[in-house]
């Protein structure tokens, strides 16, 4: 995490959480919900987001990852994996978050919680509650122990059921 966090920039005391898709800000994607979460928690948290992310002030932006090799390093300087996704069939974000070890907070919608599970892996809400969002995040924020609980358990779940076999 630290030497993640070193060559990516981010400061090593702060509470990262990791987000992207092609376009953060489609409106499938809950671009709007992603600008409000970014807002409210501005100077609370630290935002990096991969993909394209043009006008979106607080955060740090890596732009689109060509590398498939980036990934693990971008995933490993964060705390949580944020998904304010309004429409996926599955989420490879998410899949890649739980590979990754790294805990979930998204909406309990369409294809994640195939790998996104409530109370295992991730805490899911009901889209478009960004209120109930954020108090998530703030019982990861607040529960370093539970952090590692669910990521762990993420972890398990891809290697049991998403392997690359298997998929």
């Amino acid at each position: 995490r630290e030497m993640a966090r070193y060559r990516l920039g981010l400061p090593e005391d702060a509470f990262v959480m990791v987000s992207g898709a092609v376009n953060i800000r489609e409106k499938h994607k809950g671009g709007l919900f992603f600008e409000q979460l970014v807002s409210r928690m501005a100077g609370k948290s630290v935002f990096l987001v991969f993909g394209q992310t043009l006008g979106l002030p607080g955060i740090k932006a890596v732009g689109f990852i060509r590398d498939y090799r980036m990934m693990p390093e971008i995933f490993s300087a964060a705390d949580l994996f944020v998904g304010t996704s309004l429409a996926e069939s599955f989420g490879q974000t998410y899949c890649e978050a739980s590979a990754c070890g790294i805990p979930i907070v998204a909406f309990n919608t369409g294809g994640i919680p195939d790998i996104a599970r409530h109370a295992v892996n991730a805490r899911l809400v009901n889209a478009g509650d960004l209120h109930q969002f954020i108090d998530e995040i703030s019982f990861f924020k607040n529960n370093p122990e539970e952090r590692a609980t669910y990521g762990s358990a993420g972890r398990k779940i891809v290697e049991s059921e998403f392997t690359l076999e298997k998929q």
